[in-house]
């Protein structure tokens, strides 16, 4: 029978061999392909997050500054509007950050305690650990005797041996 194109079937189809080596060749490609973007976009992503934090330094910096700016204001404002003398306005200063300090110190231990690791990546590791030991080859075991031949050659039991076998709760009554 010939093939729409002019050829015959048979010459344009592959045979197994060829199509499994094809697959391989192409699945390593996509492979390879995927890695390489990958390695790209990481590139550029720590690119960009090289520069955030360069700048998330410079705000903490300048965050440093205006905290003591504040600070010395803070003193300054107390000692004018109060009369105190300047080392008591400092001392309340650094007592109302003693207090909000602690607070924060609080707050965060109980959220810490709170704190949980990973547990449902640890749940799917344990899975994935379970399939996998399930995919592992069981040990061969020897082939079992016909049962026709142990039977006619072993005597029957007796019933002074299955009390000697018997578990204590059998033959205590219990």
């Amino acid at each position: 029978m010939a093939h729409p194109n002019g050829t015959a079937g048979r010459d344009e189809r592959a045979s197994l061999g060829q199509l499994v080596s094809s697959l391989t060749e192409n699945v390593s490609t996509l492979v390879r392909e995927e890695i390489a973007l990958a390695k790209a976009e990481l590139s550029e992503s720590a690119k960009r997050g090289a520069t955030g934090a360069a700048l998330l330094a410079v705000v903490a910096t300048l965050l440093g500054m205006v905290g003591l700016l504040l600070t010395w204001a803070a003193v300054y404002g107390l000692t004018a509007g109060t009369g105190l003398p300047l080392w008591a306005s400092f001392l309340i200063v650094a007592g109302c950050y003693l207090v909000i300090a602690i607070i924060m110190a609080f707050i965060a231990s109980r959220q810490l305690k709170k704190a949980r690791g990973p547990e449902q990546a640890q749940r799917a590791a344990e899975e994935t650990k379970e399939i996998l030991n399930g995919l592992k080859p069981k040990p061969a075991t020897p082939p079992a005797t016909p049962t026709t031949t142990a039977t006619a050659a072993t005597p029957a039991p007796t019933a002074a041996s299955t009390a000697d076998t018997a578990p204590p709760s059998a033959t205590t009554g219990t």
